[in-house]
């Protein structure tokens, strides 16, 4: 009897009346802190529900199922924090006077809120203090403007909430006294999400410069020699010394009031130190503290603070006279073989055009040479080599130079595309392309085009001047030299579930024209498949295809291209990071070739082994710097002969951050 009477209700309610609005529009809210959670007011949403019904009339509530909402069961509170994103709200609304029932839905979308970090500008010249509020933007975003986001200042917190009042002259602005903040208003003008920063606005206090070119030298197992630049003529001088790593509190300080060489010993307690130095005057404020140098005792590659070390750079020789020109220009496009004690031969690379070889032991000898990258043999030829070369105890910083013969000029324009990120549902995720003219002579000019997986958004390019195209866009570049890079990001806005799903592969593709009369066609396109994910370790390891490759379109011609992604997620800048990568078996490692980096590196590979050394990358952590905390290598490799259908090659990589 109840399933018959609860049936016979359904049925009369359904057709009791069709009023209520079918399409409500979506519940927006900005999330406080990007967790994709927020409170949402449900009942905000019933004028909209009702339209033209009577409100003393009918009864809503709201369900998470359509189910709920049919049997009126669980009703949701006013507010409501969701429980996933892009949640669907169900609607029951009942005339109170025939009981009748209808239904209806809408959707929850949480809207990210844009970073905004502390800045502070400060006032080192005459007269009233005027700032340029613009120019802390980069602090505050940690990096440019992107198209997406408006930053405007303030002179209280409360305008800046009510966006009232907005300073109208940022570019110069003037203040009557020192110390004061201002507030910007960081906001994304599609969802209205904003977030507020403090802008700092000092002057200057101290009448003296910082001390410069700090230097470390002749470093023993206990002492180390130290030496600065005297920018005050100043006599006074104040060194602290702390283990690396510590603080600068409560450490003992070295007092100098002669002149600013000084040698510091005792100190084999510990392996590493860091060092800062400022001018001190009884009569006058202290100068600002120079910037942090660090030194360790024992002399090791990883880091690069070995005192003695061989700098190998190739050059091209123009005039063939063999000796290095101040007009004649690095050559990058191969790398060093040298061997330790006629040992086995290790490979050298560098893409700042200097690869160092660091050395503690003067006992050890050294033979060296340069190969030209094989696809370039007809093009450039290199025979300089060194024998029997010996790296004596305080010899400092020895340079030999290969040259570099060029056979005949060439065309060749080449392009890349380097992961940022991993595509997320509902996120933005970022590509950069890399273009390239590697050809000897010509000014480059043509057109690059970018064409995007369906199911994406280009959300902002970098470069200006770009046309869009129904599946990308194109940029026309010119007078791009020999020699010269340039790159450029495309942000794209992943749809969310289920229009994509995790484990989806979306693929991304750039080609680079014209192409004739190219040496190199093959390098005019790249692709990279990425793999949509949920939750991601910003230190990952990713090959271009996506994890599976067709073996119809893989020739014995054909690369794989893996990037390695790391970020300092730590609390203090890192030094120096070394990564490191074991090839598996079934790669071809005399094939390897190393095709982009963040930042300058030093590498070697050893075997089947390859090793990348960052030195001085001072990378800051994630929560001072959320962009410039990233970096990545990018590297491609043949496979062996004999891969097949079902063949697996695992790789996985390893990154050392300072001595952790």
């Amino acid at each position: 009897m109840k399933k018959t009477i609860l049936l016979f209700f359904l049925c009369i309610s359904f057709f009791s009346f069709s009023q209520v609005n079918m399409q409500v529009s979506p519940l927006q809210t900005c999330d406080d802190n990007n967790d994709g959670i927020a409170v949402f007011n449900l009942q905000s949403k019933t004028s909209e529900i009702l339209g033209n019904l009577n409100p003393s009339i009918y009864f809503v509530t709201f369900h998470e199922t359509q189910t709920y909402a049919v049997l009126g069961f669980n009703n949701l509170p006013s507010n409501y924090t969701n429980i996933t994103l892009n949640q669907t709200i169900f609607v029951r609304v009942v005339n109170s006077q025939t009981n009748a029932v209808e239904t209806t839905q809408f959707s929850l979308i949480v809207n990210q809120i844009p970073i905004a970090n502390p800045a502070t500008l400060t006032f080192c010249g005459q007269g009233n203090p005027t700032y340029n509020l613009v120019s802390a933007t980069t602090d505050i975003l940690g990096g440019p403007i992107p198209p997406a986001i408006i930053v405007q200042f303030y002179t209280t917190q409360a305008n800046a909430q009510n966006n009232i009042n907005p300073i109208l002259n940022p570019n110069s602005f003037s203040v009557a006294s020192i110390p004061q903040t201002v507030f910007s208003r960081v906001e994304y003008p599609s969802s209205g999400c904003y977030s507020l920063s403090p802008v700092t606005l000092n002057v200057c206090t101290q009448p003296y410069t910082a001390p410069t070119n700090v230097i470390v030298s002749n470093i023993t197992d206990n002492s180390a020699f130290v030496s600065w630049t005297e920018n005050n003529a100043l006599t006074n001088w104040e060194v602290e010394l702390v283990p690396f790593g510590f603080p600068f509190t409560n450490v003992p300080n070295y007092f100098f009031n002669t002149n600013s060489n000084v040698q510091l010993t005792g100190l084999s307690i510990y392996n590493c130190f860091s060092i800062r130095v400022r001018s001190i005057e009884s009569n006058y404020n202290n100068s600002p503290w120079s910037e942090i140098t660090n030194f360790c005792l024992v002399n090791c590659e990883n880091n690069g603070s070995c005192p003695e070390r061989l700098d190998l750079k190739a050059f091209i020789d123009l005039n063939n006279n063999g000796s290095k020109e101040t007009n004649e220009p690095i050559y990058n496009n191969g790398n060093f073989v040298y061997q330790i004690n006629s040992g086995t031969s290790i490979f050298g690379y560098s893409n700042n055009g200097t690869f160092s070889i660091f050395e503690s032991n003067p006992a050890n000898s050294y033979n060296s040479s340069f190969a030209v990258n094989p696809n370039l043999v007809p093009y450039y030829s290199s025979t300089a080599t060194f024998s029997n070369v010996l790296v004596p105890t305080g010899s400092g910083t020895t340079t030999y130079y290969f040259p570099i013969t060029q056979l005949q000029a060439y065309n060749d324009l080449e392009v890349q595309i380097v992961p940022n990120a991993n595509p997320r549902p509902g996120f933005l995720y970022t590509n950069t392309i890399i273009f390239k003219n590697n050809g000897t002579q010509n000014v480059a000019s043509g057109t690059v085009t970018f064409a995007k997986n369906a199911s994406v958004s280009i959300a902002s390019i970098s470069q200006s001047g770009t046309t869009t195209l129904p599946t990308g866009f194109s940029y026309n570049f010119t007078n791009l030299a020999p020699n010269e890079v340039r790159n450029f990001n495309v942000t794209m806005q992943v749809p969310t579930i289920p229009t994509v799903n995790l484990g989806d592969i979306l693929t991304n593709s750039v080609t680079i024209s014209p192409t004739s009369g190219d040496a190199f066609p093959l390098n005019n396109t790249s692709s990279i498949s990425q793999i949509v994910v949920g939750s991601y370790d910003p230190n990952d390891k990713m090959e271009s295809h996506g994890g599976k490759i067709a073996t119809s379109n893989f020739s014995s011609n054909d690369y794989l291209v893996y990037t390695i992604r790391f970020e300092n997620t730590g609390t203090a800048n890192a030094e120096f990071i070394r990564v490191e990568d074991e090839l598996n078996s079934l790669l071809n490692s005399n094939t390897v070739e190393v095709l982009n980096a963040s930042h300058p590196y030093n590498f070697r590979r050893i075997n089947n082994k390859l090793i990348w050394n960052f030195y001085n990358i001072n990378l800051p952590p994630t929560i001072s710097n959320p962009t410039l905390s990233q970096g990545f290598v990018q590297f491609k490799v043949k496979p062996n002969s004999g891969f097949g259908i079902g063949t697996v090659i695992p790789n996985s990589a390893e990154i050392y951050f300072d001595y952790n």
